[in-house]
């Protein structure tokens, strides 16, 4: 996954990932470690299947998070 894709829409992206709680890379390994579907996190956390399986491919496979889902404002020239 790029940075390009998480660009078409990172507030929606972001809320998704601030909707996880304090420690959203903690709590998704932690469901994910548990065998829950990205459909299932989904439904726990009330947000898109299709957001779990970003987030999931950005925090759970090691990938460093991208600056949109930082929580600091993008800056764009």
């Amino acid at each position: 996954m790029s940075y390009r894709n998480l660009k078409s829409s990172p507030s929606r992206l972001h809320e998704h990932f601030c909707a996880l709680g304090p420690m959203p890379k903690v709590s998704l390994e932690t469901f994910v470690d548990l065998g829950l579907t990205d459909a299932e996190i989904g439904r726990y956390f009330r947000i898109p299947q299709t957001s779990i399986s970003k987030l999931r491919k950005i925090l759970v496979t090691g990938r460093s998070v991208p600056f949109a889902l930082s929580g600091f404002p993008v800056v764009t020239a």
